[in-house]
């Protein structure tokens, strides 16, 4: 943050997150909580940005749903078949399921198909970790 003006503002978090926070910049020696946070915020505004790039990405789309609730995945990854190249679903956590989408393809198709993920109810969370590729 070499001469850059530091602005502060309050975040409301769950405490299990909250938690969670503590425990990692205590254990990998982060000097506070906003030094955490802001590499943090760096890191995945960095891999989103990705995905409003002119790029062909390649990589995977992890999707976190609740148990059950896999049907209108399916249905979104077959509107967005020209990016998805395969799809691996298995249960995380007896209340989570986990499915490993994997893309390639421009980068606005795939943007295009985090964003649907992203509207469905049944979806707890969405992750693309995701790499520019030669065509």
């Amino acid at each position: 943050m070499c001469g850059s003006m530091v602005v502060r503002f309050g975040v409301a978090l769950p405490e299990d997150l909250a938690k969670k926070i503590e425990r990692i910049v205590h254990e990998f020696g982060y000097g506070s909580r906003s030094q955490f946070v802001s590499e943090a915020i760096r890191v995945y505004s960095s891999m989103l940005s990705l995905l409003f790039s002119r790029e062909n990405l390649a990589g995977i789309v992890v999707v976190i749903l609740k148990p059950g609730q896999d049907k209108p995945l399916t249905h979104i990854l077959s509107l967005d078949n020209e990016v998805v190249s395969s799809i691996h679903v298995a249960r995380a956590s007896p209340r989570h399921v986990i499915a490993s989408i994997y893309v390639h393809g421009p980068s606005a198709g795939i943007r295009s198909l985090v964003e649907s993920l992203r509207k469905l109810r049944e979806v707890v969370n969405v992750i693309p970790l995701l790499v520019p590729v030669e065509e």
